[in-house]
């Protein structure tokens, strides 16, 4: 169970890290189509953030409430594995390009929880990782879209 449970650390961790990056985003993005990537940055970071609640409940779940989860900045710093390349200015493009790295990254650390989740028989886990897949595989549908 502790190599769940480390893995739902790192989900939640890179999860924090990812949002916060693309909120920044949301704010600094410029130009004719700022509207528009508002928007959809807008969208992304509060899809991301909504998993941090769920990630934090599954390690109190997982660990029938032994394991604290304290979302601070420490939890992100010791568990985090994602690396934001944060791009400034009025280049929507390039933070799409960035999104989608960390939107990749997510997507595996999800993939691995699913995987540990069905060997462990943890079906709530395993429904909850597989659903959200498909959410991540839609944002970056959408995320490549944009670039073309």
């Amino acid at each position: 169970m502790m190599k769940i449970i480390d893995e739902l650390k790192v989900a939640l961790a890179n999860h924090v890290e990812a949002a916060l990056t693309v909120q920044g985003y949301h704010w600094d993005v410029e130009g004719i189509d700022f509207s528009q990537y508002h928007s959809f940055f807008g969208e992304i970071y509060v899809e991301y953030f909504d998993q941090v609640d769920r990630l934090a409940e599954y390690v109190r779940i997982i660990s029938k409430g032994d394991e604290y989860v304290n979302a601070s900045v420490d939890i992100v710093k010791v568990n985090k594995t994602v690396k934001s390349n944060v791009v400034v200015g009025s280049k929507p493009k390039q933070m799409v390009a960035e999104i989608i790295v960390l939107n990749d990254v997510l997507t595996e650390n999800i993939s691995s929880l699913f995987k540990l989740a069905t060997e462990a028989n943890e079906q709530g886990l395993a429904d909850y990782c597989a659903g959200y897949l498909d959410t991540l595989a839609k944002l970056r549908w959408k995320l490549v879209a944009v670039t073309k």
